[in-house]
Order: C-alpha cells, then sequence, then structure tokens
C-alpha cells in the first residue's frame, strides 16, 4: 500500500492511546510527546495510569488520563464527551489495549473467548464508532492499529489471539480502503515479540507437550525481540509520514515474508519446529524444564 500523505506535524495534535499506562501504549504515548504532540491516555489500571501521568508530567510534557474499559461504550463516550467540553477532540487515535491466552482450543473456554475478542477486536471497533466520525468530519485524523505478527501467522496454542488479531488485521486494511479520501490516514502495526507486560504475563493453560514446545519457540523469539522503545519509534514515523503497515524487528519481517510468499511450507516448518522444540524439551534435566 501507498503512503497515504507525505508528512505531518504532530506538534499541537491530540493523541488518544489505549492500553496507554504501560508496554508499547506508554512508549507510543512517550514518544509522541516528545515531538510535541499531547497524548491523553485511556487504561483500566488506576494505578498505572497515575504512574503513567506522573512520568510523563515529569518530563515536562503536558498529559491526560482516564480509566476506561475499551470493551464499554457507555465508558468511551463518557471520555469523549468529557473531550469535547474541553476542546481536546483526538487528532490521533491509537488502539494499543490487548490480551492474550495461551491455551489449547478445546480447553479455551467461552469466558475466555468473549474476553479475548472482546478486548482485543471489539475494543478497537468500540473506540473506532466512537472517535473515528469526527477526525472525518474535521477531514484529519490517523488511526493506528496494535495487531500483531499473530494476525498474520497461526501459532499453536493461541486460537483466540489469533483469531482476535486477524481481525483486527482485515478490520484495519478496510479503514485503510474507506478512508483514503476522508483525509484520515491508517497504521497497522504487527509486533512480533516484544518485552511488554502482555507478553510477561501471558497465561498458559492445559497445552499438551508439543504446544508447549511452540511456547519455547516464542520464549526464544521473545530473546530476540525489540524493546517497546524501538516499536514507538516506528510507529510515531509512520504517523508522520502516512505508512500503513508496519512489523518492527528483523525476525518479524522475515517470517511475515516468508508465510506471504510459500504459506503451506510455513505452515509445515511450524509443526516442525514446534515438535523439535517439544523433543528437545523431554530430553532436559527436570530442572532445566522447572525453569523453561
Amino acid at each position: 500500500m501507498d503512503e497515504m500523505r507525505k508528512h505531518i506535524d504532530l506538534r499541537g495534535k491530540r493523541a488518544l492511546v489505549t492500553g496507554g499506562a504501560s508496554g508499547i501504549g506508554l512508549a507510543i504515548a512517550e514518544k509522541l510527546a516528545a515531538k510535541g504532540a499531547e497524548p491523553i491516555l485511556l487504561d483500566m489500571n488506576r494505578d498505572s495510569l497515575d504512574r503513567a501521568l506522573a512520568s510523563l508530567r515529569g518530563e515536562g510534557y503536558r498529559a491526560q488520563g482516564y480509566q476506561g474499559d475499551v470493551t464499554s461504550i457507555a465508558d468511551l463516550r463518557k471520555v469523549k464527551d468529557e473531550l469535547e467540553a474541553k476542546g481536546l477532540s483526538p487528532d490521533i487515535l491509537v488502539n494499543c489495549a490487548g490480551i492474550t491466552l495461551i491455551a489449547h482450543v478445546t480447553a479455551t473456554d467461552h469466558e475466555e473467548w468473549q474476553r479475548i475478542i472482546g478486548v482485543n477486536l471489539m475494543g478497537t471497533v468500540n473506540t473506532i464508532e466512537t472517535f473515528l466520525p469526527a477526525m472525518v468530519e474535521r477531514g484529519f485524523g490517523h488511526v493506528v492499529n496494535i495487531g500483531s505478527i499473530d494476525g498474520f501467522i497461526p501459532i499453536p496454542g493461541q486460537s483466540a489471539y489469533c483469531a482476535s488479531k486477524f481481525a483486527v488485521t482485515g478490520l484495519t486494511e478496510v479503514l485503510y480502503y474507506d478512508l483514503k479520501h476522508n483525509g484520515v490516514g491508517v497504521t497497522l502495526v504487527c509486533p512480533g515479540y516484544v518485552k511488554t507486560p502482555l507478553a510477561n504475563t501471558s497465561t498458559i493453560k492445559d497445552l499438551p507437550l508439543h504446544f508447549k514446545g511452540a511456547r519455547l519457540v516464542e520464549r526464544f523469539l521473545l530473546s530476540l525481540g525489540g524493546s517497546p522503545r524501538k516499536v514507538a519509534g516506528q510507529v510515531v514515523e509512520a504517523i508522520t509520514h502516512g505508512r500503513f503497515l508496519v512489523i518492527p524487528g528483523v525476525p518479524s519481517r522475515i517470517i511475515y515474508h516468508y508465510r506471504r510468499l510459500f504459506p503451506r511450507l510455513a505452515t509445515r516448518s511450524g509443526l516442525w519446529v514446534a515438535r523439535f522444540f517439544a523433543w528437545w524439551r523431554k530430553k532436559l534435566p527436570r530442572r532445566a524444564m522447572q525453569s523453561a
């Protein structure tokens, strides 16, 4: 996809960042603030939100913060009304709120499906529904959706997460086409394995051994992954230059192109790698297995 515009000056722009109190969301907020934008953080965790705001303001940046749940239209509309009353309608929307679960598909219950899809997909839909119309009316704005490399590549043991991120990929591509001539830019960010609270707190539930082997692959790739700040730098650059697709990190870009060029081989390769790591894991001493 081609670039949507040559350059946007972020000075004085207001950016609503969901999941903005930690990880990639906070890093993006910091980078935007450094470029002269005013970040507006939206997060469920009050303590994390207060710490993030204190950090931003301690650096001399203007920043706003709201506690809210992206799965709640009522919460989002309340935030929208409060911002508009202050004359702070967002110019940029960054959808970064997300959760994950690592579990065999048969061990993923209905409530977990609803929770993952509710936050990762419907949370994105809800913020777009709430904040995009004003951007279209003004003829200016930018939407950033944080997807995942798992939105292109199926990962064993992540049925709900992959389903949500594949959907975000499709949604964002349609947004790009729908908004092409409305003055609103769109960026899809597909990080691989980044060292964030999401990666550190993901739950492993009732996985067969070969799926746990895939989890070891994931941990290995996590060790190669970049930092939230590196991802954030690429995101802000994409906003300023109107770029659609951002895939941070060389390993993720290799995986992305490999999957697109050789889809059947990539699927088989994933199974081979998972089985190898499962075999290797069985050979580890018990102590090493417990620490893996």
